[in-house]
């Protein structure tokens, strides 16, 4: 992704059919599947945005929105039911945001 380019990054992990994709701009650029229980990736399911688990800021541009789904899709559509989380508007916002951990987003 180039500087000053606004792009749509999907990322969709489904536990229990055990696949992870991400899609680029509406192109998939990512497709792992990995045996549900394996323990390749918690199974806790602790959602980190753009930090590290011990909070530290780990994301470098501009974020202009983020939606969060308890749902994945196989297509990288968003899914049907509403969003769970959506982060949207200024630093000012995002950090006043019970959500936000960590470091300040500027």
């Amino acid at each position: 992704v180039g500087d000053l380019v606004r792009s749509r990054i999907v990322l969709s992990i489904d536990m229990i059919a055990g696949f992870t994709r991400i899609w680029l701009d509406g192109l998939q650029v990512m497709n792992e599947a990995f045996a549900p229980g394996s323990g390749l990736l918690p199974d806790d399911r602790n959602l980190l945005l753009l930090a590290t688990a011990n909070g530290a800021y780990q994301t470098e541009g501009v974020i202009h929105r983020i939606d969060v789904w308890k749902e994945a899709t196989t297509d990288g559509s968003d899914p049907v039911g509403g969003t769970y989380k959506t982060l949207v508007g200024p630093a000012a916002a995002v950090n006043g945001d019970p959500w936000k951990l960590g470091d300040e987003a500027v």
